[in-house]
This record gives structure tokens, sequence and C-alpha cells, in this order.
């Protein structure tokens, strides 16, 4: 198992500049299994009360220790998951 902090991001800037994290706030974390789809993360989010809407709104970029979540229509950052 690994257990993940979650941060929610406070971001600046639109789909036609770009966006920059200005800042983070650790909102909980969640535990999902070594090697999670994507799924099993988002359904860790949902259960916990961190998310809502459904994994087709999201994409999920990272590597073992991090996990970037954006919004897929329009590329903002909402979520960074790192391994605790």
């Amino acid at each position: 198992m690994k257990s993940w902090i979650v941060y929610s991001l406070d971001v600046w800037g639109n789909e036609e500049d770009g966006f920059n994290v200005n800042d983070r706030c650790q909102v909980g974390t969640v535990e999902t299994s070594d090697d999670a789809p994507d799924a099993e993360v988002w359904c860790a989010l949902i259960e916990a009360g961190i998310a809502r809407g459904t994994i087709s709104q999201a994409s999920f970029d990272g590597d073992d220790g991090l996990i970037m979540i954006d919004e897929k229509e329009t590329g903002k950052p909402v979520f960074q998951l790192e391994l605790k």
C-alpha cells in the first residue's frame, strides 16, 4: 500500500495563457495499492471526501512519488498527491 498526502491548489492563469500554481494546502491523505491505476486514485479521493465529479473530468500525470491531477477540459491543475 502507498499513502499519499493530498494538496488542493490555488491556481492563477487561464486556458489561453496557461496556469501557474500559486500555493497549495494539505487537505488530507489517501491510501492506494502500490501500482494503483488512475481510477483507484480517483475513487480514494472521492471516498475521502476530497474530490467530486467523475474521473472522465480529470487528467492524471506523474510518477512513483508525485501525481498531478488537472481538469481534463481546461488543463487547470486541481490536486497534487505526494508519496508520504
